[in-house]
């Protein structure tokens, strides 16, 4: 009798603590849906926020693109150190609620440079979500499920592009139809302005919540067989990836052309719609936001099943091959601006969207499958660095510096676009082609 109740209460504490693994990645992934509508409203607001602020395509691609990238890439490398040796739960509760209160500190900028501080803050605090993300997802689940652990956080990441737009939507149309007409000081801000405050209440919340109901996992619980190691220096870790530069090397180089090429296009898409088409906000919402969020819902699960199915757990270079023919699914983002019926552009680029999504979840997952326990923090930092360096930090700017100085007329936009992208992912395919014939010689 005894027996089968110690039974009955051992697997009542399995099945309580998968609910708790599961609660405790959806928190996150929440986290990541925040961290992307927060970082792409601007893109819907384009238009009223360079009008309110009297700023050019260039200007705004450096809010976008520097203010945010720059320092979201390089916070990441200290904060992706913290990540692999402090205590997780703090680190995702403290950045979660300052990314949040700068972007409402955006609603309230007068100036260009106002909003480039705020623009700042947003990007040191989304810098210390991934690698403390990925790191608490490596001791949380076996290897065989961490694929589709990471791509839960990726769908929050994803769906918060798609959804996000659709959420900034209704509350522009929300505020613009005088929602907030009865608030005393802000009820005659501009509707731009008040999105933005209201974007960044929820991550307030959010970070509340972890704090109370989070549980800071073991660190290398699912380390099958290795040494665990407490704390990695920096230069152990770049020791690392010279010995296996094959892989490594060519693997940022391409994810950093790709990052290059879907940061730009996110950046600018909505405008494309409104310059080229005549669409106000609210329709780009409705239709390239919700195409978007269809998109993003399912990239991340194919990504994460795609990666499980090819590598088994241990098979990079399989993985690496499906990551090919995903980039190449892709380079419809190159194709779509150059649609003269927004229903093709709209086709074209959702299916860009959705090979985005699932690359995206990929790569982490990857790297998580390629690196020992102790240093996964630091080399999804890494790995965040270069790819918006070279991807957020340029992308954006790049389609408005072809824009602005190249065929010097806005309503060129989508011809910039398409050369941008057009150029870049040829090359991203190529590292990625040389990241698994490295693979599959250190299997060798």
């Amino acid at each position: 009798m005894d027996a089968a109740a110690d039974g009955r209460y051992a697997k009542a504490r399995r099945v309580l603590r998968q609910f708790y693994r599961w609660y405790a990645t959806a928190l996150i992934a929440v986290g990541f849906f925040l961290s992307y509508v927060d970082r792409m409203a601007l893109s819907l607001l384009v238009e009223d926020i360079k009008a309110d602020l009297d700023i050019t395509d260039f200007q705004f691609s450096l809010l976008q693109g520097l203010a945010f990238s720059l320092f979201y890439a390089v916070m990441g490398i200290p904060l992706g150190k913290l990540a692999d040796s402090a205590n997780r739960k703090k680190l995702l509760a403290a950045c979660i609620s300052l990314w949040s209160l700068f972007t409402a500190g955006c609603g309230m900028a007068q100036s260009f440079i106002w909003m480039f501080l705020c623009r700042i803050g947003v990007g040191v605090g989304e810098a210390g979500l991934t690698p403390a993300a990925y790191s608490v997802a490596s001791d949380m689940f076996p290897k065989r499920q961490l694929g589709r652990a990471t791509s839960i956080f990726t769908f929050g990441a994803y769906v918060g592009g798609g959804g996000g737009l659709i959420a900034v939507g209704l509350a522009l149309a929300f505020f613009e139809n005088g929602g907030a007409s009865g608030l005393p000081w802000i009820g005659d801000w501009a509707p731009w302005r008040l999105t933005l405050i209201a974007l960044g209440l929820p991550g307030v919340v959010l970070s509340l919540l972890i704090l109370l109901t989070f549980r800071e996992p073991l660190r290398g619980a699912m380390a099958e067989g290795e040494a665990v190691v407490e704390r990695v220096s920096f230069r152990d870790t770049l020791g690392f990836l010279r010995q296996e530069w094959r892989v490594f090397l060519p693997l940022m180089l391409g994810t950093s052309l790709c990052a290059f090429v879907t940061y730009g296009s996110a950046a600018w898409a909505p405008a494309f719609f409104m310059r080229t088409f005549g669409w106000d906000p609210q329709t780009v919402a409705a239709n390239y936001g919700t195409l978007n969020l269809a998109a993003a819902a399912i990239g991340p699960f194919v990504g994460g099943y795609l990666l499980d199915r090819a590598s088994k757990g241990t098979d990079v270079a399989r993985a690496l091959s499906v990551l090919v023919i995903i980039v190449i699914v892709a380079s419809c983002l190159a194709i779509a601006p150059l649609m003269e019926s927004p229903a093709f552009a709209l086709a074209f680029i959702t299916v860009g969207i959705f090979a985005k999504t699932a690359y995206g979840t990929l790569l982490p997952a990857l790297t998580q499958l390629m690196v020992p326990t102790s240093m996964r923090g630091q080399i999804v930092a890494i790995y965040v660095f270069a790819s918006n360096i070279v991807g957020s930090l340029f992308g954006p700017a790049a389609i408005a510096a072809v824009t602005d100085f190249g065929f010097e007329d806005p309503n060129r936009l989508g011809l910039s676009m398409a050369i941008v992208a057009g150029s870049a992912l040829p090359f991203a395919i190529g590292m990625f082609l040389l990241a698994r014939q490295g693979a599959r010689r250190a299997k060798r």
